[in-house]
């Protein structure tokens, strides 16, 4: 029922109104889910950021009051030390009346103090601050010099003390520091024990007013958070409001006590109450210090009107880009319809007829665009084409017959080449191993010529190293040959000197004509072996010329060995190139009959692929 109403609609009219409802969608769900996360998350964010405002204040609120705490420390102790060196204070017994109430006379280096306009001149000092001293009675601390005023405008002096736990630390002799209401106006507070000896005889008093401290801090905390947000300080045990200046007095008797429940310092607390029919957050910070909390109030409508400032804006952003969004996809909603030429169902109806083989146009649609416009150029297309198919096939069944005979042909032939190719790579090998066989005889030849070369070169060295020996024994033995000759020489002179000497050389005599025998056969043998090795070395020199002329013949001859070696190698390898070749040819051959046995068959095929077509064809033009 949904498409039906779509489809009656039309495209057009259909995109728009679903990107319409998908936009309007689209913005519930994100103004559903911001408004969650605004209140949820933001929410607390705001929280957070009033209590880090909070405790920044409270922390120069705090150092404000150590400041003026730290000065009153300064004018006492100031105070103390001036009149430590004026002399101290000094007791009279004279009497004087401060609006009817006794005391002692009490004067500094020789001035009165009782009444006087000291107190002034020190607060002065102290940048505007309260000044007090108080002297010791027998009705407790009185007042003796201040400019302290009452609320009703009228001057103290003959007041006494009533706070006990002033009274208490000075008793023990100890300083007071604190929160003290004096004569109903609130003070920081500072009193320290005047001491004459081990005698406690009164005590000095500093401080400052709360109302001035918190003008001070309002400067520090004067902004405003959220719009009806106010900040005020309470002290421990008073529910009042000590800056006056902020609308609220006082906090509900509960919320108060919950507050005086939390005494950890540099930490913000937050409470949730109602009063007069309107939610409030506080949050709050204590100071042990001032023994008092700095609060920030606001109504919780605060936190959700600054929300729903911020969710107006979103739901602005909102329809804006809804707006956008819907002109753009109007535009492109145009471009599409126009893309398309018409309604999708218009251009589904001329698919179909197409895949039915329906290639008539039944209605033109004049000036048509996009994806329709081409479908009439395809159709107009597919026609054309569709008739010079047949013609096509009726041409391919007539070429197929032609190609068929000349295809049988064809591979009768190269089966008969392939056959001689065989022949012709079977005598080929038979004369590559041939071939193989004399390279091998060749090398082997070529082996033992290189080895006759090594042998006569080492014959021929062998004779010249003979010829040489034979020259050395013959050198030695003409030395031998000299031995001998002179041996000769010293037996004949040995028997002339024998037969100089008579009888007694006789002896001497036989000795030296053996020795003269022994000379002569010396040099006859060496004169034989002399000849012997004249005759070796020119027996030596003769075989060593013919060797010398042998080497180059038997270079020469392992040199030819060697090219023929050479040769034949050459010769293998370009037999091998040739077998290569012939197998190449060979499966070429081979690869062209089956090729041709192929084509045979593909021709037989495509002819009656042809006449298939031929039957098959039901387009309708």
């Amino acid at each position: 029922m949904i498409m039906t109403f779509f489809n009656k609609l039309g495209i057009k009219k259909s995109l728009l109104l679903m990107i319409l409802l998908a936009a309007l969608a689209i913005g519930i769900c994100i103004y559903i889910s911001t408004s969650y996360i605004v209140k949820g998350v933001l929410s607390e964010l705001v929280e957070t950021n009033v209590a880090a405002e909070l405790k920044t204040a409270f922390r120069l609120m705090d150092a404000n009051y150590l400041l003026h705490e730290n000065s009153n420390k300064i004018v006492i102790n100031s105070t103390e030390t001036a009149v430590k060196l004026m002399g101290g204070i000094q007791e009279h017994d004279e009497i004087i009346e401060l609006n009817g109430v006794p005391t002692k006379r009490w004067t500094v280096n020789g001035k009165t103090i009782n009444g006087s306009s000291l107190a002034e001149t020190i607060a002065h000092i102290n940048d505007g601050g309260a000044f007090t001293i108080f002297q010791k009675t027998s009705q407790g601390y009185v007042r003796i010099s201040t400019n302290v005023k009452s609320s009703n405008g009228q001057n103290p002096l003959g007041s006494k003390m009533e706070h006990q736990a002033v009274v208490k630390a000075i008793e023990s002799h100890q300083d007071y520091i604190g929160f003290t209401d004096i004569l109903g106006t609130p003070y920081i507070t500072y009193y320290h024990p005047i001491m004459k000896g081990n005698r406690l005889i009164g005590m000095l008093f500093t401080g400052l007013e709360y109302q001035k401290l918190m003008d001070e801090n309002s400067r520090l905390s004067s902004y405003k958070i959220l719009e009806h947000g106010e900040i005020a300080w309470f002290t421990t045990g008073i529910n009042k409001n000590v800056e006056t200046k902020s609308s609220f007095v006082s906090l509900p008797d509960d919320v108060f006590k919950n507050i005086m429940n939390f005494t950890k310092e540099d930490e913000v607390n937050t409470l949730y109450y109602k009063d007069k029919g309107e939610n409030y957050v506080i949050h709050f910070a204590y100071s042990k210090r001032s023994n008092g909390y700095l609060c920030y109030k606001y109504p919780e409508s605060d936190k959700y009107n600054s929300l729903s400032k911020i969710m107006w804006t979103i739901i602005i952003t909102l329809l804006l880009v809804i707006t956008l969004l819907f002109i753009s996809m109007t535009y492109y909603v145009n471009n599409l319809v126009q893309s398309i030429g018409g309604e999708p169902s218009e251009v589904e109806d001329m698919v179909m007829a197409f895949a039915d083989g329906d290639l008539r146009m039944k209605k033109v649609k004049t000036n048509p665009t996009g994806i329709l416009a081409s479908c009439y150029k395809m159709a107009n297309n597919l026609r054309d084409m569709v008739g010079k198919l047949k013609e096509g096939a009726e041409n391919i069944g007539n070429s197929s017959n032609e190609i068929n005979k000349t295809t049988q042909s064809l591979s009768q032939t190269s089966n008969e080449q392939a056959a001689t190719a065989d022949q012709i790579v079977q005598s080929v090998n038979f004369i590559q191993q041939e071939v193989a066989n004399n390279a091998e005889k060749r090398n082997e030849t070529a082996a033992i010529a290189d080895k006759i070369k090594a042998d006569v070169e080492e014959v021929k060295h062998s004779q010249q190293e003979n010829l040489k020996a034979v020259r050395n024994i013959s050198e030695k033995i003409d030395i031998i040959n000299d031995i001998a000759f002179q041996t000769n020489i010293l037996a004949l002179n040995a028997a002339v000197e024998a037969a100089r000497a008579g009888e007694h050389g006789k002896g001497f005599a036989v000795v030296a004509a053996e020795i003269r025998k022994l000379a002569e056969k010396s040099k006859n043998s060496a004169n034989d072996i002399i000849d012997g090795a004249n005759n070796t070395v020119r027996t030596t020199e003769i075989a060593t010329v013919k060797l010398e002329a042998i080497i180059p013949e038997v270079d020469k001859c392992a040199e030819f060995v060697n090219e023929i070696a050479e040769a034949g190698k050459n010769q293998l390898d370009s037999i091998n190139l040739i077998d290569e070749s012939l197998k190449q040819l060979n499966q070429s051959i081979q690869a062209n009959a089956a090729a041709s046995e192929e084509l045979a068959v593909s021709a037989q095929v495509l002819d009656e692929q042809a006449d298939t077509f031929k039957t098959a064809n039901t387009f309708r033009l």
